[in-house]
């Protein structure tokens, strides 16, 4: 039972005041706040003085003498403060700014010449104030509208900057609650269960002994999917709840690089004794927006804050985006100008010989003052029923579609063409294990009848031979079998929960601290969370003292979000259920499909894995390196050690792993070709598949490439540092010993063959770009109705399959054909090749497979320029990001892992079906 006197010392501590630091004077303030706007400024848009260097060092702030007051700090003084700023406007500068965009529409210009005109004796028509009213009440109420909406973001602004966070104060020796604004690089901030990341920390310290701890990304990157940090080797000495830690026994500096908006990157030292103890990278950085989750707390030192943080450079200054109608409207006006002087130049001079009798003026409006204002109110009005139309609802994730474009809607009337993913936008993205094919030998399954496709519970197709064999396999006698199972199970960066997104402990002496151990059910509850008195925590203090089984309800009042979660808490009974979580859905699919078979992923941490082989035997293995995927590549690997026992594990396209295979193991082997007749079934299925493989290491060729690759690891400022990094990779993911092949299938969206059939009805050409393989990707478009079963269909891999094609066409004059595109011809699309485009223009459809993310984005780019139409471009992952942020039109689809293009689309649909309601806006226009 909890001590009412320890319970009081803890609701005691928790009461300690805000933390504010003694305010600079208003001149340091002034040249501060200059100094970290030019610096900025020129971060972002790669501005720096010749005298800059490529790197900055930070010396945590708790080393300095605590006398030195903080506005005082070196870090003070020469890094950016963690106040943000997302506002448009200034109270100085909202006229001037808001005026300026005003003016870039002609028919603003012309109102103005036309009321300064009246002000001239000789040229008044009419009263000289009568013309400025409607003028200044038009410029009024368009200035009105954009104050509010910089109003409303300043007022989030203001919240997340007065959100609470524990930094340690170097006087009192202790953590002490600040408001984010205050926080500076170099402070040691305690994050704990649940709170947001304030600012860009280097991961010092965790809860968790081997280090370890969880974030949630979807403030970030839309991902859902918990994603693994690690505590540097060197300090995992200082992590765990058990060890008392002091920030003094962290005595060093760190050496980064300087602040760009690569999220996924990271390059910096720990420095020590003037030496380079240890790189840092991505996996041991905390990132500003992330919540931390599953892990009790955390500790670090800020690396960057505020507007130099990667989340802010990311993101783009507020800007205004022009539609296609926009710029015909000034354009239009520019031509009523034009005729509207000519006709006075020649009514003036006319009016001299037939007119100058005559005293009644004739005078008509050529040009509406309220034309802009007017299409204002009209576009408000069309986002809003967008918005409400029910038809548009997904009612499965309870998603309504969003328009945060105020000038696009209306360009969905232009579009001609739709540039469109395949993984979650036309398929649902949820991956069911359907087969594989060990030693050449095809082990597959029927769909059983009501399949319901959750990867989240045991329904993986099981095929009984197989099952049979591995249940009785072992390391001597069936060791590709075991092998290849290993594979499935170790090579991913899947996190192993009992929960899906459960918190199974108590920050340790904390005032909900009970003596069993716990875990949260999580409830919506709409709208903020308040915000506990003390009186409250101290009854809610004494209910946790009286009553220590009843539920607990803790509040927290998160930054940036409409609705805050209610945890209860209750006594934890069952850990017996493992869920996995992993960045994608291909992983996840692997991972339960070897646990179906008997190899479960039991325990996963940076420098270990624990697996449950066949007969309950737990097998450890150390994880010397991971090597992660990359669309270059295509591949991604694992070296760990058994037993003494060196291996890498490797995973990824056949393309990719059948060309790293050993000579003994090349083309010429039997397995192999019978395996490639195994991948063409799976491919005409619509399946996507992965090859395995292995290679054994000695330790000497460990250490030697492991030598080379730190070498190149440490030269993070070469130009020629991605270059070599790949090819360290290739080195060692080469003479591959071939395993097997995994196939996965990936199911259609609901709908998704009307709302293709009811779009090209429309007069709309579809373009679906993939990485998958050709045969994967030719299946999928055949499945969905992208390629009509009476279509031709032009494989263009080559330029004489471009000639050959073109002369098929006209010989036959067909027009009932698709066309599948390889990357290999994309430099047909730039030369603008007269028969290549005459192609892709009269097509049914486009298909462009082995697409990597440039790729996507370059074909968008020159389908505007080349093909002379609107194109909308619709995905659902981070991928589809440079293709989205090219279209005249973007549109991001809610996934299986949360909405990962959220920053970069103009409106999201919960599905692709419902741009059919969208697209109605054309035909109405036609």
């Amino acid at each position: 039972m909890i001590n009412y006197q320890t319970a009081r010392r803890k609701l005691n501590r928790r009461r300690s005041s805000v933390f504010i630091p003694e305010q600079p004077s208003i001149l340091q303030k002034m040249t501060h706040i200059i100094s970290n706007a030019a610096q900025t400024f020129s971060t972002r848009y790669g501005l720096h003085h010749a005298t800059n260097t490529a790197e900055r060092i930070v010396i945590p702030n708790y080393q300095v003498d605590y006398t030195i007051q903080r506005c005082k700090l070196y870090n003070y003084q020469t890094y950016c403060g963690n106040k943000i700023k997302t506002t448009k406007y200034g109270l100085i500068t909202f006229i001037p700014k808001n005026l300026w965009e005003q003016f870039h529409r002609i028919a603003n210009l012309y109102f103005i010449l036309i009321a300064a005109m009246n002000w001239i004796p000789v040229l008044e028509a009419v009263d000289p104030y009568l013309p400025m009213l409607p003028v200044l009440i038009v410029f009024g109420l368009t200035a009105l509208k954009d104050a509010y909406s910089d109003f409303c973001r300043g007022k989030l602004d203001r919240q997340v900057n007065r959100s609470f966070c524990h930094v340690w104060d170097r006087e009192e020796n202790r953590f002490r609650k600040m408001h984010w604004e205050d926080v500076i690089v170099g402070d040691f901030l305690h994050i704990s269960l649940n709170e947001i990341i304030p600012a860009d920390i280097l991961l010092i310290r965790s809860s968790d002994p081997d280090g370890n701890c969880f974030l949630e990304t979807s403030n970030l990157d839309g991902e859902t999917s918990l994603k693994p940090r690690y505590v540097p080797p060197s300090l995992l000495e200082h992590s765990g709840e058990e060890i008392l830690h002091h920030p003094v026994d962290f005595c060093t500096k760190i050496s980064c690089e300087k602040p760009n908006n690569r999220i996924y990157q990271m390059k910096g030292y720990i420095i020590r004794n003037n030496k380079i103890t240890e790189t840092i990278s991505s996996e041991n950085m905390l990132l500003r927006g992330c919540q931390l989750r599953n892990t009790a707390f955390i500790e670090g030192i800020v690396l960057y804050a505020g507007s130099e943080t990667k989340v802010m450079m990311s993101s783009s200054d507020p800007s205004y985006k022009r539609s296609s109608l926009e710029v015909a409207t000034n354009c239009f006006i520019l031509h009523c100008i034009l005729i509207l002087i000519s006709m006075c130049l020649l009514t003036g001079i006319a009016s001299i010989f037939w007119l100058s009798s005559y005293l009644s003026n004739i005078r008509k409006t050529l040009i509406p003052l309220s034309l802009y204002i007017s299409v204002e109110f009209i576009k408000l009005f069309q986002i809003y029923f967008i918005s409400q139309d029910i038809t548009m609802y997904d009612a499965y994730r309870d998603r309504v579609t969003e328009c945060r474009s105020l000038n696009i809607p209306e360009e969905l009337g232009c579009i001609q063409y739709i540039m469109s993913d395949k993984t979650g936008t036309l398929t649902e993205n949820l991956m069911m294990f359907r087969g594989c094919a060990i030693g050449g030998v095809n082990y597959t399954c029927e769909p059983r009848p009501g399949d319901s496709g959750n990867l989240r519970v045991d329904n993986v197709m099981v095929n009984s031979e197989l099952k049979d064999r591995v249940e009785v396999m072992n390391w001597h006698t069936d060791r590709i079998l075991m092998d290849f199972f290993i594979t499935m199970a170790l090579c991913n960066t899947i996190v192993v929960n009992t929960k899906s997104h459960v918190e199974r402990g108590l920050i340790k002496n904390d005032i909900l601290d009970v003596d069993h151990d716990m875990k949260i059910e999580q409830n919506r509850v709409a709208g903020y969370s308040k915000i506990l008195r003390d009186t409250e925590m101290w009854n809610l203090t004494k209910k946790v003292y009286f009553d220590k089984w009843s539920f607990l309800t803790r509040w927290s009042k998160f930054a940036r979000k409409s609705s805050t979660e209610m945890n209860r808490w209750k006594r934890n009974e069952d850990y017996k259920e493992l869920v996995y979580e992993g960045e994608s859905a291909d992983e996840l699919a692997l991972a339960y499909a070897a646990r179906a078979y008997g190899i479960k992923l039991l325990k996963r941490s940076k420098q270990r894995v624990v697996l449950i082989l066949p007969q309950n035997n737990n097998q450890a293995f150390d994880i010397l390196r991971l090597l992660p995927f990359d669309s270059t590549r295509k591949k991604m690997s694992i070296i760990v050690r058994m037993n003494d026992e060196i291996t890498l594990y490797c995973k990824g396209a056949d393309s990719e792993i059948l060309n790293s295979l050993s000579d003994c193991k090349s083309k010429q082997s039997i397995t192999v070709q019978l395996t490639k007749e195994i991948l063409k079934a799976y491919s005409m299925q619509g399946l996507r598949t992965l090859c395995l493989a292995k290679r054994h290491l000695t330790l000497t060729e460990y250490e030697q490439w492991m030598m080379k690759h730190t070498e190149i690891e440490n030269n993070v400022g070469s130009l020629t540092y991605e270059k070599e990094l790949h090819q360290s990779f290739a080195s060692i993911e080469s003479n591959l010993e071939f395993l097997g092949v995994t196939a996965v299938e990936d199911k259609l969206q609901d709908g998704v063959e009307d709302t293709i059939v009811n779009l090209r009805k429309a007069g709309i050409q579809i373009w679906l770009l993939t990485g998958d393989k050709m045969e994967t990707a030719v299946n999928i478009a055949r499945s969905c109705g992208l390629f009509p079963p009476t279509s031709t269909v032009y494989m263009l891999n080559t330029e004489d399959d471009v000639h050959e094609a073109h002369k098929q066409i006209l010989t036959h004059n067909n027009l009932n054909y698709c066309i599948v595109l390889s990357s290999d011809v994309l430099f047909l699309f730039v030369k603008q090749d007269s028969k290549f485009l005459h192609i892709l223009q009269r097509s049914i459809s486009v298909l462009c497979h082995r697409m990597t993310p440039s790729n996507k984005a370059k074909i968008v780019r020159i389908a505007k320029e080349v093909l002379h139409g609107g194109v909308l471009a619709i995905g659902d992952g981070a991928n589809d990001v440079p293709m989205i942020q090219c279209a005249d039109v973007g549109i991001g689809v809610y996934g299986q892992e949360g909405l990962q293009v959220n920053c970069s689309m103009d409106s999201n649909v919960g599905a692709k079906k419902n741009l059919v309601q969208k697209e109605r806006a054309r035909k109405v226009i036609k």
